[in-house]
């Protein structure tokens, strides 16, 4: 898992082309910053959960949510170990 119970969600839609690259690059992330534990990762089409992707306000894909913080777009690698570092702490803390 992420963190101590912590989901990383990542709003997608299989229609797009671009959807297994950002999950690949997302779970590589999470390898780097986890130390090769594995994440707590939940992917949501949100052709499949449209409710879902309202109640947390998603705008534009992908977005991921890791706590209270989101990532629109395809960021790098390194930033989203980032992220997933800064949740961890945050959650410890």
């Amino acid at each position: 898992m992420a963190t101590a119970n912590q989901v990383i969600m990542l709003f997608i839609s299989k229609e797009s082309p671009t959807h297994e690259f950002v999950r690949h690059q997302l779970e590589m992330a999470c390898g780097h910053a986890l130390k090769g534990s594995p994440a707590d990762i939940r992917v949501i089409d949100v052709g499949e959960e449209p409710q879902l992707a309202e109640d947390f306000n998603i705008e534009a894909l992908p977005t991921i949510v890791i706590g209270e913080k989101r990532i629109v777009g395809i960021p790098s690698m390194e930033i989203l170990a980032t992220y997933v570092t800064s949740a961890i702490e945050t959650k410890r803390s």
